[in-house]
């Protein structure tokens, strides 16, 4: 619950950040007193950019980190600073609780890195920042979209595809994923990655291997698997679909008015059902899921489980600015999971 709390309220500053459909953007409101809710005041953020591979006490001396305060209350702050030979920085900004903080690092040698913290955790946290060292060619299979049909079972490998004598390459994080594009809303895969140890270096010509199973059962819609990575291969990692679950002609129940609920519209998140998401429908829908409940906006909870989870956010995100999910979305949303291992929840 923690971690879904930490998520929600990631994604719900995004939300939140946003001008209302048809309004232009907000005149920034005077500064409160120190003593108003929510205000931090004059904070001073610490942080330490290591080496991913080897772990958080192996700094990267003169590491680069940019930062930038994205608040809805008007007070905003960027600017860039060099971590020292410990790899240690330090900057300050006037914070409140609901801000974003987004931190880019980077070192020679090593991948760029983007982290987003809550205003809170950058104010009461120790920021550590791990960059994962550049080398070696990623290699996934299946290379291309295959279908598990009605179920089965299959496997991801991550492969290091550098010939005899290349780099190695570092795989930091395997992050498995549905999808929520078109019609794919569906769920039925599973996952394990329990005896994989990460960091992993994988030599020229090494892999490692998942597995990977889709059951149809229940399912309304069908489903898409993506497998995201952070990993310092040179020809990047963005995350991509490789199994598809199918329904169709699987025996799947068609929902009915009598049996169950029926399934939500393409658009998850349409609170009135006017064809459209908009900010209203959005703030509606991330205090809902704060509470733990769907009543009130039943067309965002897409699974009919009664409460509407971060994936449903997400999608509803998306549906409100018309794009399909992105890779930087998927980025996004992960680093609002992220905020758990922090221990503190943002203020909204």
């Amino acid at each position: 619950m923690l971690c879904l709390r930490s998520a929600i309220a990631a994604l719900a500053l995004a939300v939140l950040c946003t001008p209302a459909s048809g309004q232009g953007t907000p005149t920034p409101a005077p500064l409160p007193s120190p003593t108003a809710i929510g205000v931090l005041g004059n904070t001073q953020i610490d942080g330490r950019v290591h080496d991913a591979s080897r772990g958080a006490d192996f700094g990267i001396a003169a590491a680069k980190v940019d930062y930038l305060q994205i608040s809805s209350r008007g007070g905003q702050g960027s600017g860039s600073v060099s971590a020292d030979n410990a790899g240690l920085f330090g900057f300050a900004l006037y914070l409140y609780d609901s801000d974003l903080v987004s931190i880019t690092a980077s070192a020679p040698g090593f991948a760029t890195e983007s982290y987003d913290f809550t205003g809170v955790d950058a104010a009461y946290d120790f920021l550590r920042i791990g960059l994962v060292p550049l080398g070696g060619t990623l290699e996934v299979a299946p290379a291309e979209l295959l279908s598990l049909g009605c179920g089965g079972e299959a496997e991801v490998i991550v492969r290091n595809a550098e010939p005899l004598g290349g780099e190695p390459l570092v795989v930091a994080e395997i992050l498995p994923f549905l999808g929520t594009q078109g019609p794919f809303f569906g769920g039925g895969f599973e996952w394990n990655l329990d005896h994989i140890d990460l960091p992993a270096t994988l030599q020229p010509g090494e892999s490692l291997a998942f597995p990977v199973r889709y059951d149809s059962a229940g399912q309304s819609r069908p489903s898409l698997l993506f497998v995201g990575l952070r990993s310092g291969a040179r020809n990047g990692d963005e995350p991509r679909a490789v199994y598809r679950g199918e329904i169709d002609g699987c025996g799947t129940p068609t929902p009915t008015a009598t049996a169950t609920p029926s399934p939500p519209p393409p658009c998850s998140g349409d609170c009135d059902g006017d064809g459209s998401v908009d900010h209203v429908e959005l703030r509606q829908a991330v205090e809902l899921a704060l509470a733990g409940t769907a009543v009130g906006c039943t067309r965002a909870d897409r699974d009919q489980s009664e409460a509407i989870e971060v994936d449903e956010l997400v999608t509803a995100v998306v549906c409100a600015s018309g794009a399909r999910r992105s890779p930087a979305l998927s980025r996004f949303f992960r680093c609002g999971l992220s905020l758990a291992a922090h221990g503190a929840l943002p203020h909204l």
